[in-house]
Order: structure tokens, then sequence, then C-alpha cells
């Protein structure tokens, strides 16, 4: 049986794996083959070569992604060994080092930029009647307000939002912490979305156009405004924007609550330590000043 014919039966017996994680599975699948030059077999797997392919790999992409891919293929291949396909890995392959950089978040600055850029759009929503103007700044209010993935806030419905009372619930099978989140809404965010509503919608942020099209649209907004537009800087922004501020005014306990989070253990992950006030060593050091020396 080749890998990816596994990965069908496997995703058919787990119920908690969203389409988008199978889709990654393939994904994972797909830089094995184009290293092997042809479809993996389950009897194909072995530690050797899945360490030559990580060595490979890490040439090619992001350590973050083949630590993933690393992740994925030995998910599938432990899960063959244990109905009998193959032999199980032996355990000798390495762990892949990811080195952590400090969290990216807005200043307040570059955020009045990015929604004033945003309110300055001209134009329509292809085929919506509305103003791109008003889609893009909408979004952007309720992505800083909810903390939410893109992918959860392009899923939001008109029935999840109570506009009167300023609360919006993200659905659980739109999380990735598969856990209903309540959010509150700002006035001026409330009052930015009743200029896009339709209760007649699917959702509320209906997206006319392919959904990766969002990148490149999104980048040219930052440019527009003179800010960054690497990937430290794309939708996720926003949330660790909000976490950050949130860590430095309320504290990292209400953070992690407002991120989703059951623990604090991903907290590092969001905030950006630049934005929190400085402390240094002479400040909590109780280091003496030296005497003054008389000389005469």
């Amino acid at each position: 049986m080749q890998l990816r014919d596994y990965l069908t039966r496997y995703a058919s017996r787990r119920l908690d794996l969203s389409e988008s994680t199978i889709a990654l599975y393939g994904y994972s699948i797909g830089a094995l083959e184009r290293f092997c030059g042809r479809p993996v077999r389950l009897p194909d797997l072995s530690d050797d070569l899945l360490c030559r392919f990580l060595r490979s790999r890490l040439k090619k992409a992001a350590p973050k992604t083949v630590k993933r891919e690393r992740g994925d293929i030995l998910c599938l291949w432990r899960a063959a060994a244990r109905n009998g396909l193959c032999d199980p890995p032996d355990g000798d392959v390495p762990v892949v080092p990811v080195p952590r950089k400090t969290p990216v978040a807005w200043w307040p600055d570059e955020v009045r930029a990015l929604i004033d850029t945003s309110r300055e759009l001209t134009g329509e929503m292809r085929g919506l009647g509305i103003r791109r103007a008003d889609w893009w700044a909408s979004l952007f209010f309720f992505l800083f307000d909810s903390l939410s993935r893109i992918g959860a806030a392009m899923q939001v419905a008109p029935v999840d939002v109570d506009l009167s009372r300023g609360l919006a619930v993200l659905r659980m099978e739109t999380a990735k912490t598969n856990v209903e989140q309540v959010v509150r809404l700002h006035d001026r965010t409330v009052a930015a979305i009743r200029k896009i509503w339709g209760d007649d919608r699917l959702v509320v942020w209906p997206y006319p156009y392919h959904r990766r099209q969002i990148w490149p649209q999104l980048k040219s907004i930052l440019k527009r405004a003179g800010l960054p537009q690497d990937r430290d800087h794309m939708f996720h922004c926003c949330r660790r924007t909000t976490a950050t501020v949130a860590a430095c005014t309320m504290g990292r306990a209400a953070a992690s609550a407002m991120l989703g989070h059951a623990t604090g253990e991903c907290l590092p992950l969001y905030i950006d330590t630049r934005q929190i006030p400085p402390t240094v060593a002479p400040d909590v050091v109780p280091i003496a000043e030296p005497a003054l020396r008389v000389v005469g």
C-alpha cells in the first residue's frame, strides 16, 4: 500500500481531523514523494530514508515546516505499523530544531496606519455591493477584537454575531483548539460590521475571489500603509498585537484566556517582548554605588 493511499484510510477513521489538517498530511507526503522521485510505499519507510529526506528538506524549507512534515510522516507511519502494514520506526529520527524568534506585534502607530489605509481603499468587492474599504476595515477591527485566526474569522456567520449586545461566537468546529469562544466587540467594530451586514449571507465576510488571493491583497494594503509585508506581519500579527497589549495591561493569564488557550504554554509565541515595559538590571539588583574617593 502506498503512503498516500493509507492517508485516505487513516483520515476515514479519525473524526477529529479537519479537511485542512488532512491536506497538510498530503503536502508532507508530496514533499517526501518529490524527494524519492516516486510514490512512497509503506514498506519503503525507514529511519534512514526519513533522515535523508529531512536533511535535504532543510535546505529548501523553513525548519518549522520541516518539523511539521516529520511529525506528519511519523504519525502515519506509526499508525500503519499498529495496523500491521509495515515495521515501526526504530526511534532514531532526530527532532528538527526550530529557532524561536521574538514574536512580532504591531505598534500603535502601525495599527493606525493599517486601519487608515484600509478605510481609503476604493472600489467594491466583486459582485457583493460592499465597499472594499468597509469590508477590510471591519475585518481588521474584528481580528483585533476577537484575536481570531483568519480562517475562523472568514467562517463567522451572521447567526454567530449579536450586534445589539456586541458579542460574537467563534464556533468550536472552526477553532484550532476545538473550543468555542465568546468574544466582545468594541462599539467601533460593531459600527464597522453594520456597514457590510447582510442577514441572508452564509458568512459575515463573503470573499468573492479564490481564497489564496486574500494574502496578496493584504500585502498590497500593507505596502500602501508603509508597513512590512513579510510572513511575520500577516493576519496573525493582529492576534499577536492584541495578546501583547492584553499581557501589558491585564496580565499574561488574561492574554492566554483571550487567545483561547487552556494553559499559558503557548503564550511566549504571541507576546512581543519589545513592547513590554522594560526592566533593567540596575533597577532590580541591589548594587551599591561606589563611595567617592577624596583625593587631597
